[in-house]
């Protein structure tokens, strides 16, 4: 919204303040921020909007055919010009050429969420944030065994930019070779740990799901402790 202000944008949502924005946000719920303050456990919403079915009936898709494009009409007509392939092609992130698999063994995740931190804002309430001393690095029990880590164990994640401490955690929610870390949280940023270079080459978008890192047990571990300088 100050962005949007000092840009001299003339948009009604924007520039309305920030109370306006939040209730223009709210209102498809049929709530106002007034009945949230009334209810600080939170309440149910009274326009609920069932799931929808067979969509394509009512609407085409967002494409230029209008239809499911199994081979992208967008990228076709790149395909000269940038070297885009229209037709997906599968190819394995764990073949990534200039990372040391050796040094780097494990598989770096950090765009899972928390049901009491599904947006990294959540990490600003001093209450939720609270709850963890420090971050949680979630490792499957036989990568425990693996490198000598139990649950509950200091630990340090090293990726080849940047490393981490925080508390291990035993989860079988995921896989044997893949740490989970949350991102957001300020006591550790899981998002310092990737590379900035390391992107889709087709959308961009940064390899959040995807980077390599490995993990250590450390004697104890400093409230708040991290750093991102290897």
């Amino acid at each position: 919204m100050e962005l949007a202000r000092r840009m001299q944008l003339k948009d009604k949502v924007l520039t309305g303040g920030y109370e306006s924005y939040m209730n223009y946000i709210l209102e498809p719920s049929g709530l106002t921020l007034e009945d949230l303050r009334s209810h600080p456990a939170g309440m149910r919403g009274k326009v609920i909007f069932p799931p929808r079915e067979r969509t394509y009936e009512d609407e085409p898709f967002h494409t230029l055919s209008g239809k499911v494009e199994f081979s992208s009409l967008v990228l076709e007509k790149y395909k000269e010009s940038r070297g885009y392939d229209p037709l997906p092609v599968y190819k394995d992130f764990r073949e990534q050429d200039q990372v040391d698999r050796k040094e780097y063994p494990l598989i770096l995740n950090t765009g899972a969420r928390k049901p009491q931190f599904f947006h990294a804002r959540m990490y600003r309430l001093p209450w939720l944030s609270g709850l963890e001393t420090n971050p949680m690095v979630e490792i499957h029990p036989d990568d425990g065994k693996t490198y000598g880590i139990a649950d509950g164990d200091p630990v340090k994640v090293t990726s080849p930019v940047g490393e981490m401490k925080g508390t291990a955690v035993y989860s079988i929610t995921g896989n044997p070779g893949i740490v989970y870390i949350y991102h957001g949280n300020k006591k550790g940023e899981a998002n310092n740990l990737i590379d900035r270079n390391y992107l889709d080459p087709y959308t961009g978008f940064p390899g959040y799901k995807s980077y390599f890192c490995k993990i250590e047990k450390q004697a104890e571990v400093t409230e708040n402790a991290v750093s991102t300088e290897v």
